[in-house]
């Protein structure tokens, strides 16, 4: 197909044409790619166009092309995007041997599909396994190491007992974030074993131990398996995949896609220049370094800062460079300002802050008309301006400003409905009898339907909390909550209490040492499928909560081993003793008890119509809301973070070394790419709000205008 025969199809089927800077990257040749998309740019648009150009125009196998994105859900959205444009453009045909998906999957999927034998029937490990595979593997190394190497690593546990030290799942928790980023800074565990660090050298130690048991129990974490494609990239079957074999009809790889790249960390921007160097620098990197979210996670925003010198460096490759220059989403009062958010900081243009040559953006809207976009909600109290934002919400959906409550996000840095946080904007909304889904809206464990489902299993297997009353402590006070949740919600719900005890009667009639068949997967969906838990799943919150739990229950099960409950049955009709003081109480219930599940990053968020919507401002990224409310404004930089101090312990010990500013000015730098995104999600209306005092603060923190945007109601 020649290009402009494709390119006249493509912009037919998507019903629009592309601007010049978007179609120059879609109709790029060889050599290395770097397509800087900014918010509102059309990125996703254009990276399924160049896909299909590589198949369609340049002849390009679908199974030598490599396309990773951050999420499995923005991959699953790529896919169904390229068999739709495909579709329309009048192609009966789809890519289904497109190799997309993050580059985890992708690292596994390929490991397995060309049958690599240091990888044979390794099960990879989600992040809640690999916990649930430390805690069970590793108990004796986290329990008998001395409370001196936890103190050496305050920073990653500091809610821990400053009398006792860090429990056993504090530990596991701070060695998971240890062994992740030793793996994704590239750091070798050689390089930790001759540190002068004592601490380093006993972390070596756990890691190689923790490395042992992995290949024992044939199992992989996501920062593993990267260094094990690396290795599996230097031999000979690698070769076979980057290299082809006729024979066999293998394509070799002939161009490597990879969005989001401002998220990449070292060890991936390894594996993405070897694969780069395989098919001849055809790489194409499509991000925005000012919407780097996720240092937290191990992201390195200065991969992307600094991919063309890497492009000479490593490929001796000049970098053609795009940038997306027009906001398709944003009224130009709105674009205007993200810029000058992301300039207004001088720590922002420093050298090295951003990528190099990059050019403000410009609204292809226009500015708005009518009505003032940028505004604010300004109140002396902070209950004052959530009963402010209630009736100008209210206002907005009886007059009909919006089609659906869900086009109005109020974007949070957390969205606990405490106090200082989502709380007086929540409760004042409810006041006003306005819809909202706020699915984290508090502890996972105070939620309702948690508490019973968690009491539901207890009484199933320790019914007299024979067990679980002699834990002692806050653990113990949790159980007995649970199981008072469970009393009460199911007290008129007599189906349901009838299985707990038919289960107990069957139980009583086993004979010692047998083993039940019912698995705590099977008795969780059994619990579900009864009352008040099969009507409670009309409410989204509450489903999305459960859905939570069943992933939990999955991970552990996964790891404990089995799907049944394999334990001895005993006559006074509960398990076997061992597996609940070893294993159900320590470490299921454990693991719940402590777990942070309301972390800010949630890639799978779904909207639900109906409702406004509050969510976290890492849940808003790559959303867009016609009215967004932007809280949290008055965030100060915190250099004593946790990402900065590892960053700052392991990025010398790196084989892939890079040069770090100050933690304060990545501090700073981190704040203004938050507030940047959090700005970038409005479409028409972009309201600030919050207190008099937050807005003080924020002038200070990220340069915001005396003015702050007009007050008043949207």
């Amino acid at each position: 197909m020649k290009w402009e025969g494709f390119i006249r199809a493509y912009e037919t089927s998507i019903g629009h044409a592309f601007d010049d800077e978007q179609r120059k990257a879609v109709q790029h040749g060889a050599g290395p790619l770097f397509i800087m998309a900014g918010p509102g740019s059309g990125k996703s648009e254009v990276i399924v166009a160049r896909t299909l150009k590589l198949v369609l125009v340049d002849g390009s196998d679908p199974r030598s092309l490599l396309v990773t994105t951050f999420t499995e859900k923005a991959a699953r959205n790529l896919e169904d995007r390229v068999s739709d444009r495909l579709l329309r453009m009048g192609f009966k045909t789809t890519l289904d041997e497109l190799n997309v998906g993050t580059l985890h999957s992708l690292c596994d999927g390929i490991m397995r599909d060309f049958r690599y034998e240091l990888y044979h029937d390794v099960r990879l490990l989600d992040d809640v396994e690999q916990s649930f595979f430390i805690h069970k593997e590793l108990h004796d190394w986290l329990q008998y190491t001395p409370r001196e190497f936890w103190d050496a690593f305050q920073f990653l546990h500091k809610t821990a007992s400053h009398k006792f030290g860090p429990n056993l799942w504090q530990r596991a928790d701070t060695f998971k974030t240890l062994l992740n980023r030793v793996t994704e800074e590239e750091v070798s565990l050689e390089a930790l074993l001759a540190s002068e660090s004592s601490h380093l050298q006993k972390l070596g130690e756990g890691i190689d131990i923790y490395r042992k048991r992995l290949a024992e129990r044939s199992r992989s974490d996501f920062a593993h398996v990267q260094e094990r494609f690396k290795t599996f990239l230097s031999g000979p079957v690698g070769k076979t995949f980057l290299k082809g074999d006729p024979e066999r009809h293998i394509p070799p790889l002939t161009y490597v896609l990879v969005d989001e790249y401002q998220d990449t960390n070292p060890i991936q921007e390894s594996i993405y220049f070897a694969l780069a160097k395989a098919c001849n620098g055809n790489i194409a990197v499509v991000g925005d370094d000012d919407q780097a979210l996720y240092r937290f996670r191990g992201g390195t925003v200065e991969c992307l800062v600094r991919f063309k010198d890497k492009c000479q460096e490593k490929l001796k490759l000049t970098v053609e460079i795009r940038q997306l220059l027009t906001n398709y989403r944003s009224v130009k009062e709105i674009t205007d300002w993200c810029e000058h958010i992301i300039t207004a900081q001088p720590a922002m243009v420093a050298k090295g802050a951003r990528a190099s040559g990059k050019k403000p953006m410009e609204s292809d809207r226009g500015p708005a008309e009518n009505y003032v976009p940028v505004r604010r909600i300004e109140s002396k109290k902070y209950e004052d301006v959530g009963v402010e934002l209630a009736a100008i919400i209210r206002s907005l959906i009886d007059q009909k400003f919006v089609h659906d409550p869900s086009d109005m996000a109020i974007l949070l840095k957390s969205t606990k409905e405490s106090p200082r946080n989502a709380g007086p904007i929540v409760g004042a909304l409810r006041q006003a009898k306005i819809p909202v889904y706020n699915p984290r809206s508090k502890a996972f464990l105070e939620a309702e339907e948690i508490a019973a489902m968690l009491g539901g299993l207890v009484r199933l297997v320790d019914q007299n909390l024979l067990i679980g009353s002699s834990l002692g402590g806050r653990l113990t006070e949790s159980i007995d909550g649970w199981c008072r949740t469970w009393d009460r919600v199911t007290r008129d719900h007599t189906d349901i209490k009838e299985y707990i005890e038919l289960f107990y009667e069957k139980l009583k009639e086993k004979p010692l040492d047998t083993y039940l068949k019912i698995g705590l997967i099977d008795a969780f969906y059994r619990l579900l499928a009864f009352n008040p838990f099969s009507e409670w799943q009309e409410d989204p919150e509450r489903t999305y909560r459960l859905g939570q739990l069943s992933s939990i229950l999955e991970a552990y099960v996964s790891v404990e081993g089995g799907s049944s409950f394999k334990m001895s049955s005993h006559r006074d009709g509960r398990l076997s003793e061992g597996w609940l003081r070893g294993s159900f109480y320590p470490r299921l219930v454990g693991f719940l008890h402590r777990a942070e599940l309301d972390d800010p990053e949630d890639q799978d968020y779904q909207i639900v119509p109906g409702r406004v919507q509050v969510m976290t401002v890492h849940q808003s990224k790559g959303l867009e809301f016609p009215i967004v409310f932007a809280g949290s404004i008055a965030n100060a930089p915190k250099e004593d973070d946790s990402a900065y101090m590892l960053e700052d312990l392991l990025v010398p010990l790196s084989s892939n070394p890079r040069t770090l500013v100050s933690r304060s000015e990545r501090a700073i730098q981190d704040l203004v790419r938050f507030h940047y995104v959090q700005a970038s999600r409005a479409q028409d209306v972009l309201a600030l709000v919050g207190t008099s005092t937050h807005f003080d603060k924020a002038r200070s923190s990220i340069g915001l205008p005396e003015e702050g945007g007009q007050n008043g109601g949207a």
